[in-house]
């Protein structure tokens, strides 16, 4: 199995609050100017755009859901190049409470975070 990681609730929650947190900051700058909104965004979801992006050394994190199916070779690819890119990457939340942190009502697999900023602090 690849989820090498003691999953605890407190992961859980922290890191549901960030993506919460970059879900409200994202809207925010989308009310104020829609066109930097989407060339600034925050964070990219689900297996291929988080791969995508990973190619293209954009993320420095990423969350990925424990409960992934077990024979999808993309998942351990993300996991092998975040690795060999130093890139932080932690298990935590399943699919759906990873969707639902998101503001999104389908189940997501793997999140990639290109900024935290604003976020720091807590």
């Amino acid at each position: 199995r690849y989820c090498n990681q003691v999953l605890d609730k407190d992961i859980d929650d922290r890191c549901q609050q960030l993506l919460q947190d970059l879900v409200r900051y994202q809207e925010d700058l989308y009310l104020v100017d829609p066109g930097k909104a989407k060339r600034r965004k925050r964070f990219v979801l689900g297996l291929r755009e988080v791969a995508k992006h990973l190619k293209m050394n954009h993320l420095v994190g990423v969350i990925i859901s424990p409960n992934l199916e077990q024979n999808n070779s993309k998942g351990q690819l993300i996991i092998e190049m975040c690795q060999k890119q130093d890139v932080v990457f932690i298990f935590a939340l399943g699919r759906r409470a990873l969707g639902k942190a998101c503001a999104k009502l389908v189940p997501v697999s793997v999140v990639g975070i290109f900024s935290t900023e604003g976020v720091e602090v807590r």
